[in-house]
């Protein structure tokens, strides 16, 4: 490493057209391609400022090479295997395996400085954890880009929550948004309804099964890839025949698409659907800004140059209790049946609510769905059961006497009091979207006023074992507030 000589130091840009030799010769050596470019996406944080570009095999690199009249060389297929290195590497042998080979011929050539692993980042299938490669390939798009201020239009009539959404997260990307590619190279999805000759170039966008069984002649029973992947349609222009291209729709496609696809609309059920659209309201994880929400605009605006709902609120995601995110690989997954199974789903939907706004990321505590557990459910199933006990020992009937509020004692119309203000309160909260403080206060309601002080000031008018007016009153006091108590919670 010690070998070397420095003959000049010169400023990168006046590189910039100074041809080079390949070291393969075989890969168009007549191209343009072996060239010095200048790139401003070059880290100079380690190396020497100097690197390969490979168009096929990443986004900058593309940008670049398409800027610059580059060549689109493809050294791997998307098998992930070699394509053929006469004298070096076979076709058929993958990527990763083709290395040693390589390396071995700039060695023997004399063309070798230096050989080495090097650790860096890299993507791996997070299913299988097969190393992954970057890959250039024909896509289809959906031109979002002139839609674009159309969809920021709309974005300003919706009612996000929490507001900064609106013009932060959400807006950014819209900002920001490029042409969506939506064709996939997967072997199962929606196929994308497309026919074409690729010698010509002639094309058909199918847009029914009507249409399709007319252009190709004959019934078709279903649209699954494996039933239409092998129809054929006669060539408009006489010229051969069209074949469905391979590629499957981008799944978000088909999310965006919801509004009409679940109703079959336009071909069915065209009055409720203008009945029911925009929706007034959706509601998804944070995540969704870049995904559902944002695909049910691009759609919904293609399609109809309109919104497609008119409020939506923004979920916090679910974390583990010391705020990261949970994993199975980490094992810090929450299994939510321990839970249902142990505390019941009703006390782990109350902890969600009650833990903190939906818009906020929930560190998830399981110790916090025992204390909900114990604090709210066990306390209202006493009251319940103080309650009905009494009741069945009285053969109380709530619909077969009177009991006039005005007749009733201070401390009754007092808890009537306090429900009907909590009741009022927890409307308001819920049109403000406040869930988590409407169900804090009903909570302090029951624990507090409903438990710790009407109960207990109210266990002597239940014992007596007279009929009385007092212990008719408290039977329809804790029967009214018990079952309000159960409305709000629904």
């Amino acid at each position: 490493e010690e070998r070397y000589e420095v003959v000049a130091a010169v400023a990168g840009t006046e590189l910039a057209g100074i041809t080079y030799e390949p070291l393969f010769d075989w890969v168009e050596p007549d191209s343009p391609a072996h060239r010095v470019i200048i790139g401003d996406f070059v880290s100079l944080g380690d190396g020497t400022g100097i690197v390969h570009v490979a168009p096929a095999y990443g986004a900058e690199d593309l940008e670049v090479g398409r800027a610059e009249g580059l060549p689109i060389i493809h050294t791997v297929q998307l098998d992930g295997n070699v394509s053929e290195f006469p004298g070096v590497a076979q076709s058929g042998v993958n990527f990763k395996a083709a290395d040693p080979g390589i390396t071995e011929d700039l060695r023997s050539r004399g063309l070798l400085y230096r050989s080495g692993t090097v650790e860096h980042t890299y993507p791996f299938c997070w299913r299988c954890e097969s190393p992954l490669i970057y890959r250039a390939v024909s896509s289809w798009f959906v031109k979002v880009e002139s839609i674009k201020e159309s969809m920021l239009l709309s974005n300003q009539q919706i009612g996000w929550v929490p507001e900064h959404i609106q013009d932060g997260r959400f807006g950014k990307w819209l900002e920001a948004a490029r042409d969506w590619c939506i064709s996939r190279d997967r072997y199962w999805g929606t196929p994308l309804p497309i026919w074409r000759n690729e010698d010509t170039g002639e094309s058909i966008c199918v847009g029914s099964l009507e249409e399709l069984e007319g252009l190709c002649g004959r019934s078709i029973p279903d649209l699954h890839k494996h039933y239409v992947d092998d129809i054929e349609i006669p060539a408009p222009s006489g010229e051969g025949v069209l074949k469905r291209i391979p590629s499957v729709l981008d799944c978000w496609f088909e999310s965006g698409s919801m509004p009409y696809a679940q109703n079959h609309y336009p071909f069915e059920n065209r009055q409720f659907f203008d009945d029911n659209f925009p929706v007034d309201f959706i509601s998804e994880g944070l995540d969704q800004t870049r995904g559902w929400f944002y695909t049910l605009l691009a759609v919904s605006t293609t399609a109809f140059d309109s919104l497609c709902y008119k409020r939506c609120l923004s979920l916090g995601l679910i974390l583990d209790k010391e705020g990261k995110k949970m994993s199975k690989s980490k094992g810090n997954v929450v299994d939510p049946w321990d839970h249902f199974n142990r505390e019941g789903a009703d006390a782990t939907r109350w902890y969600m609510v009650t833990a903190g706004a939906p818009w906020n990321p929930l560190k998830f505590n399981p110790s916090g769905v025992r204390e909900t557990y114990a604090k709210m459910f066990l306390t209202l199933w006493n009251v319940y059961r103080f309650h009905a006990d009494y009741a069945a020992l009285d053969e109380f009937n709530p619909d077969a006497s009177d009991c006039p509020v005005a007749s009733r004692s201070g401390l009754d119309r007092w808890l009537l009091s306090r429900i009907g203000a909590i009741s009022q309160e927890y409307h308001d909260q819920f049109v403000g979207w406040d869930f988590h403080k409407a169900c804090r206060d009903l909570e302090d309601f029951v624990v507090n006023d409903l438990s710790n002080w009407y109960v207990r000031r109210s266990r002597r008018r239940l014992w007596d074992d007279a009929e009385s007016a007092d212990k008719l009153a408290c039977q329809h006091t804790l029967h009214e507030a018990l079952l309000q108590v159960c409305r709000l919670m629904a």
